[in-house]
């Protein structure tokens, strides 16, 4: 019987070839994404704001803002809380004041920066005014945005300390408006824009109410400016107008220089003829709300207290 060599055809391993080279492109792509979310530049706008002389963030839906200061100029950074005078920009479940998930791609917000401990007004420039993906720099940031999926951003992860009341605010372009309640500045000296928000109060009639970075501490809660000052009225994404000053006797008063306030002129410059007989004025004015959003009770009053210094 004579021996028979046994030939055995090797098979072609192809699955095992091209799963391997899949394999290692997408361990190259990670590890491209690795580095990209180490060495790309975060791209930051900010908007001057002309018409109120600040400095407003423009995040874009789904960004995350983080607020944060020093209590000293060399010390660790800490959260500082927001508290809006509009309605949120934030997603519901932001339970964390110090950090905003943003829900909305359009509209104007103003808020108050807190200090986390002592609950006191902290100056700040506040404004954030998200914006659409549809600028020069959209391809930037949608490629850019990729860093979140694989490394953290600067802001990302800064620990929450012990927050004592700031001796020394954060640098800011202009100075902030006066805290909650605080007596109007002296002549002469630079005054910022008055910021103030409209919302749907929560109570029925749910009409519109006013909240400022200048409110006093009685009721009817009443805004301050000074004569030469700006007031901005802002509403998130809500259409509004501001309209008919009257005063204690329900007479016509003239306070701003511009002919009309609304959503898209929404700056007053407070002029001498807002106290045509004294030193002081308790004004009231009529808010009211229209498309997009409007209150269920579309107009509403606010109060105002205009003085010369």
């Amino acid at each position: 019987m004579s021996d028979e060599t046994v030939q055995t055809k090797s098979k072609p391993r192809w699955g095992l070839i091209a799963s391997s080279c899949l394999g290692v492109f997408i361990l190259g792509f990670a590890l491209g994404l690795l580095f990209d979310a180490h060495f790309r530049p975060n791209y930051i706008t900010l908007e001057l704001d002309q018409q109120s002389d600040q400095i407003k963030v423009m995040p874009r839906k789904n960004d995350v803002v983080n607020w944060v200061g020093r209590s000293t100029p060399d010390g660790p950074l800490q959260r500082i809380n927001i508290a809006y005078l509009t309605d949120s920009p934030c997603m519901p479940n932001n339970a964390d004041k110090s950090i905003c998930t943003v829900a909305v791609d359009k509209g104007q917000y103003v808020y108050l920066c807190k200090d986390p401990s002592s609950g006191q007004p902290a100056a700040c420039d506040p404004g954030n005014d998200p914006q659409p993906n549809n600028d020069v720099y959209a391809v930037q940031t949608t490629f850019g945005s990729i860093k979140t999926a694989f490394g953290k951003d600067p802001g990302e992860g800064l620990p929450t300390l012990p927050a004592a009341s700031p001796s020394a605010a954060p640098a800011a372009a202009t100075p902030a408006a006066a805290p909650l309640g605080a007596a109007p500045p002296a002549a002469g000296t630079h005054q910022a824009a008055v910021l103030a928000g409209i919302s749907c109060d929560t109570n029925t009639p749910n009409a519109p109410i006013v909240r400022s970075s200048t409110d006093s501490t009685t009721t009817p809660i009443t805004m301050s400016a000074v004569v030469g000052q700006k007031i901005q009225w802002t509403s998130g994404q809500r259409g509004f107008s501001v309209s008919g000053f009257l005063d204690a006797s329900n007479n016509p008063v003239q306070v701003c220089k511009e002919a009309a306030i609304n959503n898209t002129s929404s700056v007053c410059t407070v002029q001498t003829s807002a106290i045509p007989s004294g030193s002081s004025n308790s004004i009231h004015y009529t808010v009211t709300t229209s498309n997009p959003n409007p209150c269920p009770t579309a107009s509403g009053t606010a109060y105002l207290m205009v003085t010369a210094h």
